[in-house]
């Protein structure tokens, strides 16, 4: 499974819209690797040569930030040197070059004592406060249907309030 691109698809397209984004920033270099990076929002100190940002996004993920791509943009750096290769399609063939195989029935597996002693909870369930939602949101590809007579939208026949007008044939 070869590709053209050396990140992943998705990785790919998020790297592309923060592309997008950092060409819109002003960046002000402080020295050579440094920059100073204005978006309005919220400021980032960039370094390039320690691979950082004040925003702490490139530092946790590995994957430039809109900081970083605005700093790298502006002296014309390749933005994928600074990527993790964790992203790359390489290391998604890596992970899956080996035979994965399926884990088996519970009751065969072989549990250490020390381990099968500790009783897993579920994580505790706090209720949100407030009245619970009653409607059904709506997903993002489902159409509103329009009722027949009234060419209403958001009920049905049995709901609709429009009268409809009775004719005679005579």
């Amino acid at each position: 499974m070869e590709s053209n691109k050396p990140l992943t698809t998705k990785i790919e397209k998020k790297l592309e819209d923060h592309i997008e984004a950092a060409k819109t920033l002003t960046v002000q270099p402080l020295s050579y690797y440094e920059f100073y990076v204005m978006d309005g929002d919220r400021d980032g100190q960039v370094n390039l040569q320690t691979k950082t940002c004040s925003c702490r996004r490139f530092d946790l993920i590995s994957l430039p930030c809109t900081h970083v791509l605005a700093a790298t943009l502006s002296r014309r750096i390749n933005p994928y040197s600074l990527c993790s290769w964790y992203y790359t399609v390489d290391a998604w063939l890596c992970s899956y070059a080996e035979t994965i195989y399926p884990v088996g029935n519970e009751e065969e597996w072989d549990v250490p004592d020390n381990i099968s002693r500790y009783m897993v909870e579920p994580p505790p369930y706090k209720p949100k406060a407030g009245q619970l939602k009653t409607k059904r949101t709506k997903s993002k590809g489902e159409k509103i249907i329009m009722q027949r007579h009234c060419s209403g939208k958001g009920h049905n026949r049995a709901t609709c309030t429009y009268m409809i007008p009775i004719t005679s044939n005579k």
